[in-house]
């Protein structure tokens, strides 16, 4: 999460801003805003990590055990042989995503790209980028594929738990908005399986003035 003030997330000393952070427009995705969400929450966040850093008077230690671990899983790849090209596993991704999970959807539509990510998922895990470390472009894909899907399934487990039509998300088979959902929906990932949960929305009242002037 991403506190609306200071656009720090819920990892302390890890500020978001932009669509990674949600940003203010909810279901509206209209390109334009995008670029003046980054102008104004980029600020806010610079300058909140900035006072941050100021307050910090040591770095936290780190687990030299979990960085050989991410070291370690990082280089697996490379030592594979014989499996896909994972760039044409993430096209395949992009493309299913596309056609099952894009703006106009329908629930059996979304039930079927959830089935075909654990497909892709399986097939991430054998992918063969070849090479070595410099300039890679295939062993960065092959690092990816696996957050491209927890990524896509938290789209599409959204989208079908939501059972109506709202902003950029267009369910063909219901077509209307339903107060009832006036809520924000999150995922989170918990013992290794992604998990819905709801809470309701969280209004601010505040004079913008006030705050530009700040």
């Amino acid at each position: 999460k991403v506190d609306p003030f200071s656009q720090e997330t819920s990892v302390g000393g890890l500020f978001a801003a932009g669509e990674v952070a949600t940003g203010l427009h909810g279901a509206n995705r209209l390109g334009g805003n995008s670029l003046s969400d980054l102008i104004v929450f980029g600020k806010i966040a610079g300058e909140h990590a900035a006072r941050y850093s100021k307050d910090q008077t040591e770095f936290l230690e780190i687990d030299s055990g979990e960085i050989e671990e991410v070291v370690e899983e990082t280089l697996e790849p490379l030592s594979r042989e014989g499996g896909e090209n994972p760039a044409k596993v993430v096209s395949e991704l992009r493309e299913m995503m596309q056609n099952k999970a894009g703006i106009i959807r329908t629930g059996g539509l979304l039930e079927e790209a959830l089935v075909e990510l654990e497909e892709f998922r399986t097939r991430a895990a054998s992918t063969s980028p070849g090479g070595g470390r410099m300039y890679n472009p295939g062993w960065h894909q092959a690092l990816e594929i696996e957050a491209m899907v927890d990524v896509s399934k938290m789209c599409a487990i959204s989208a079908l738990r939501r059972e109506e039509s709202r902003g950029a998300h267009q369910m063909e088979d219901i077509p209307v908005s339903l107060p009832e959902f006036e809520k924000n929906q999150i995922i989170k990932m918990k013992n290794g399986t992604l998990v819905s949960s709801w809470e309701k929305v969280k209004k601010f009242s505040f004079k913008l003035e006030k705050k530009i002037s700040k």
